[in-house]
């Protein structure tokens, strides 16, 4: 436990920005995945005592973030060694990843194989919202209203094609 006169290294990382994201493209989620990783990364830049580390892929040109340690991927398999490397040296780690195929749950859980400390929701919560029809379920099973959620299927009824409608993946 770090003591309040020490200082603190902590690795912010957003998955796309960060090389992991493979063939580099012009994709909203990056966009989104910046604006989020510079606005986190930023403010944790003017706590006191505080040191932030950060990766970003080289290929998206001048990182955003003001005064933090960027560190540099060139290759997805380096995203790869560096995060693990930095979860593990570092005292904590905020992870910032879309939670499409389990990429979050996944790296959550490298920051624990490695013995790091991650801020953010535990595995279990993050495995429940990733799905959306069983926190649907969950929700409504513990009375907190939640909007009607449903699977899609093959034959749309009169209900289904109502509107406001949101279709979305599980």
């Amino acid at each position: 436990m770090l003591k309040a006169t020490e200082s603190m290294r902590l690795f912010v990382c957003e998955y796309l920005c960060g090389g992991w994201g493979g063939e580099l493209v012009d994709s909203s989620l990056r966009a989104e995945g910046a604006a989020m990783l510079a606005a986190i990364a930023n403010d944790f830049c003017r706590v006191d005592d505080c040191r932030v580390l950060t990766l970003w892929d080289e290929r998206l040109g001048c990182c955003p973030i003001e005064r933090a340690e960027v560190i540099l991927v060139r290759q997805a398999d380096e995203a790869t060694r560096l995060f693990r490397r930095y979860a593990a040296e570092c005292d904590a780690t905020f992870d910032i990843a879309p939670e499409l195929d389990g990429t979050l749950l996944e790296r959550r859980r490298i920051v624990e194989a490695v013995g790091g400390d991650y801020l953010g929701a535990s595995a279990v919560a993050i495995e429940l919202c990733a799905d959306k029809l069983r926190l649907a379920d969950h929700l409504t099973a513990h009375g907190i209203p939640t909007i009607r959620t449903r699977l899609l299927s093959d034959e749309l009824d009169v209900e289904m094609q109502s509107l406001p409608l949101v279709i979305k993946r599980r």
